[in-house]
């Protein structure tokens, strides 16, 4: 049968040599209109004579998001859900997720997303995920001019609903097969900004294949923090450098909540000039206010940390740390470090 044929009733009678397939009835042709394609503004108009290319709908990511309703994550049925597709191309803008919405790249290495400073909000942000969100297959593009403070992605939803605004309190999102990326010249300075934050009461954050390098001297590139709530965070199979970083600072920054996972993960720190006189850290646990009874605890399972000095892994006080067949270079800190018996049946 052609392609053309499956919208016909087809018999196999009519087709002994295919074998006994039941009859199929006939199947409506029409559009899928959850399913939005995007490509950049330099798009050629559809020209169905040159037999080849990809029409669209929106010639930006913001006008498909718009083309979408808002609708409450934590009222609405989440069977109803949102594609935007998003053909090769480069993408200078914001986005601002509404919830029910997946942003889906047709090839990641050639779909770019780079959120320009006078459109990054003011938590100066470049990705705003809220509940029920998913960012996939694509390449986040470091603005070169971020600062401290900045990040590529933040667990914030800038939306205000019937109910209310849900800002930080968000949960169902993540991102899958996403790379970032400074394109910046060589001689240029290093950007100052982050590339992952999340702050507030979130939970069921899953990044998958997700990889990226952290080039600011200072702070962390990752900041997980919570409100001593089960996050339900899974990090996996992940990579990520922070390879030039000053006395003091490092990658990942866990505090306040529990169920945080790294698994099948890689993560590098090194000093910006290979040496240093204060201790800098991959994985950072901590809690505030130390004293509380709260659990903030993290689970790294089948990952690598690599680093100079003794901090590597570093388990602040009153946390806990799941160590499962895993590997650091070093661990400093007075909390709880559980380790898994060498037999891989419970804790040593």
């Amino acid at each position: 049968m052609s392609n053309g044929e499956i919208s016909e009733t087809w018999d196999p009678r009519h087709f002994p040599s295919q074998g006994p397939y039941a009859i199929l009835t006939s199947l409506p042709r029409g559009i899928n209109s959850k399913v939005l394609l995007v490509g950049p503004k330099d798009s050629a108009p559809p020209d169905f004579s040159l037999s080849y290319g990809i029409p669209v709908n929106f010639t930006s990511i913001g006008a498909a998001m718009a083309a979408i309703p808002l609708l409450d994550p934590d009222v609405n049925n989440p069977v109803t859900q949102w594609t935007i597709l998003v053909t090769p191309g480069y993408y200078p803008e914001v986005i601002k997720f509404k919830p029910f919405v997946n942003v889906v790249g047709l090839v990641k290495e050639a779909v770019i997303i780079a959120g320009q400073t006078e459109d990054i909000g003011p938590l100066r942000s470049q990705v705003y995920l809220c509940s029920r969100s998913l960012l996939s297959n694509v390449t986040l593009a470091i603005r070169p001019k971020s600062e401290q403070g900045d990040f590529v992605v933040r667990g914030h939803d800038v939306h205000t609903y019937s109910s209310g605004q849900h800002v930080g309190n968000i949960h169902f999102l993540g991102l899958s097969n996403v790379d970032f990326f400074c394109f910046r010249h060589p001689k240029d300075p290093k950007p100052k900004g982050g590339l992952i934050k999340f702050d507030g009461d979130w939970s069921t954050v899953i990044f998958k294949d997700v990889g990226g390098n952290y080039e600011a001297p200072e702070r962390y590139g990752i900041q997980l923090f919570g409100r001593f709530q089960n996050a339900d965070c899974h990090f996996i199979n992940c990579f990520f450098d922070a390879l030039f970083l000053n006395d003091e600072s490092g990658l990942m920054a866990i505090r306040n909540c529990y169920e945080v996972h790294l698994r099948n993960s890689l993560l590098r720190v090194n000093y910006l000039n290979g040496r240093g006189t204060k201790p800098i850290t991959a994985v950072k646990i901590s809690k505030r206010p130390v004293s509380s009874d709260e659990p903030t605890h993290v689970a790294i399972e089948g990952s690598s940390l690599y680093g100079p000095g003794p901090s590597v892994l570093d388990i602040g006080k009153n946390t806990v740390c799941f160590f499962r067949h895993s590997w650091t270079e070093s661990k400093s800190g007075p909390g709880q470090f559980v380790a898994s018996r060498s037999d891989g049946i419970g804790n040593a």
